[in-house]
């Protein structure tokens, strides 16, 4: 797809693109500031039918979140170098199933996309649960660290931290096993959200994606104290 400047209309001008996985394209809207663009897509190569939201954040890249027509979604980023240099440009970030959805051409369904450079956030039907962890890179060994969660008609934000990164593989997962710990465990979610932002932030600190933090580190960085690991 492409967007055209047509205010001159004997000299009309691609101003953007976006690259879209259908066969055919039935709707597309865009806000009007530019930022938010969606369409319902057709003939995808996975038979998969359904509506995508898209947000352009700055020349380097948009985000897209997907929603099938049976409830799959599944959150991309894309890079606009990795396009241009003729490679992949699109990188998961999330995919599950949405429980919310209501099937059936007289339901209707409520989606919010909202998303920033840093901050993304995800709902359908207002109960759809999606979190994020929020990296800035500073260099290859200094990261700010803190992540969000939108669960159950609530938001849910962690405290920020600056890490000393030994290896950054594994940070997402152990966020999500940290995070999938407590609420499993009965913890609120404020609680089960510190958990998996601390097993993450430790995570970093070992060599390999694999955790080597004990429950009582975990807990007690989620309580306020240093990501320093102790022996």
């Amino acid at each position: 797809m492409y967007a055209i400047d047509i205010s001159d209309p004997a000299n009309p001008v691609v101003t953007d693109s976006l690259v879209a996985n259908t066969r055919r394209i039935n709707d597309i809207m865009t806000t009007p500031d530019g930022k938010y663009l969606v369409h319902t897509r057709e003939g995808a190569s996975d038979r998969k039918n359904g509506i995508v939201l898209a947000c352009y954040v700055n020349e380097k890249g948009w985000y897209e979140v997907r929603l099938e027509t049976g409830g799959f979604f599944q959150v991309y980023q894309f890079n606009a170098a990795l396009w241009e240099q003729g490679e992949n440009p699109y990188t998961t970030l999330h995919q599950g199933g949405a429980k919310g959805i209501r099937i059936g051409y007289d339901r209707i369904n409520t989606m919010t996309w909202i998303c920033n450079d840093k901050d993304l956030t995800f709902l359908l039907n207002g109960q759809e649960l999606w979190a994020t962890t929020l990296r800035e890179v500073h260099s290859a060994a200094r990261h700010s660290w803190k992540a969000v969660m939108w669960y159950d008609g609530e938001f849910y934000e962690s405290p920020a931290c600056e890490l000393d990164i030994y290896d950054r593989v594994g940070g997402g997962d152990g966020f999500a096993s940290g995070l999938m710990y407590g609420l499993l465990t009965g913890e609120e979610p404020l609680a089960s959200l510190k958990l998996g932002w601390a097993h993450g932030a430790l995570l970093t600190t070992y060599p390999g994606d694999v955790s080597m933090a004990r429950l009582d580190q975990v807990k007690r960085l989620a309580e306020g104290g240093s990501a320093r690991i102790q022996r």
